[in-house]
């Protein structure tokens, strides 16, 4: 069971109900810090949840390879959706149409949430998802023609 949530702040993060407070979440400033922040807390026992936008998580891709995925770190990482055809910033649309394939050729299982009631059930259930064996886990929530 999530214990600890680890988030990069994002305006598509503040509309999903997550129980964030002080005594369980911890704000990064970059998505690289996230995942690290992540992985101390998993390595001390704990099991964290890290949240950020798509185009954190490009930055973010040599610590999830160097070091969730090379000491196979079982931690799930929400990554909001952004760069649809319905996204006003241009600049979203490269990486958010690439965000599941990078995953995907990364060998990191990803699972679908485009429901914002429903992610919060499902960014907890994959912790007891024994078809996940180790390293990390993608959820994506967002629009899917990103």
């Amino acid at each position: 069971m999530i214990d600890r949530y680890v988030y990069v702040p994002s305006s598509i993060l503040t509309g999903l109900s997550f129980p964030l407070d002080p005594s369980n979440s911890i704000i990064a400033s970059r998505e690289d810090e996230a995942l690290a922040i992540a992985a101390g807390i998993h390595i001390g026992g704990g099991q964290p949840l890290v949240m950020m936008q798509n185009s954190g998580f490009a930055n973010s891709l040599n610590t999830l390879g160097s070091l969730l995925m090379a000491y196979s770190l079982r931690v799930p990482i929400v990554v909001t959706l952004r760069g649809g055809v319905s996204d006003e910033n241009p600049a979203q649309m490269p990486f958010g149409r690439a965000t599941k394939q990078i995953c995907a050729s990364l060998g990191v299982p990803t699972r679908h949430c485009d429901d914002p009631t429903k992610i919060v059930g499902l960014a907890h259930s994959v912790t007891d998802d024994r078809t996940w064996a180790t390293g990390p886990l993608v959820v994506l929530y967002g629009a899917r023609d990103a």
